[in-house]
């Protein structure tokens, strides 16, 4: 991957699309025809390995009837901080994973053995 940096505010509004294309039942391909990308752009603008510009935002807002801040609603972030493309993308995986194991004494030893690594690391 390049060397793009999305914000926590990117990764918010794709978390907004996706909330609006499940609650309208839609494919991600219908949302690309919408704004003129393909579906796998609109993969990267939910899980927020890309920013979904204004041009993006208007053309969805108008289609839907709906204002663009609806992408902002119920942000607030006090402190910006930029989080590395890979590294959202891995920390989706991560989070992805983890949410499948079904064994809670396997989650808290995952958990431990991740802060026994990290006091190693640090």
């Amino acid at each position: 991957m390049d060397n793009v940096k999305v914000s926590s505010v990117d990764i918010y509004v794709g978390k907004k699309l996706k909330n609006l294309r499940t609650e309208l039942n839609l494919s991600q391909q219908a949302i690309g025809k919408i704004i003129g990308v393909s579906y796998q752009m609109i993969q990267k603008y939910e899980n927020g390995s890309c920013r979904l510009g204004p041009n993006g935002l208007i053309k969805i807002s108008q289609h839907f009837n709906i204002p663009v801040t609806y992408f902002f609603d119920g942000f607030s972030s006090p402190i910006e901080r930029e989080i590395p493309t890979d590294t959202e993308a891995e920390l989706a995986k991560m989070v992805s994973l983890f949410s499948k194991i079904k064994n809670p004494l396997f989650r808290r030893a995952l958990l431990d053995k991740a802060r026994d690594y990290l006091k190693d690391e640090l």
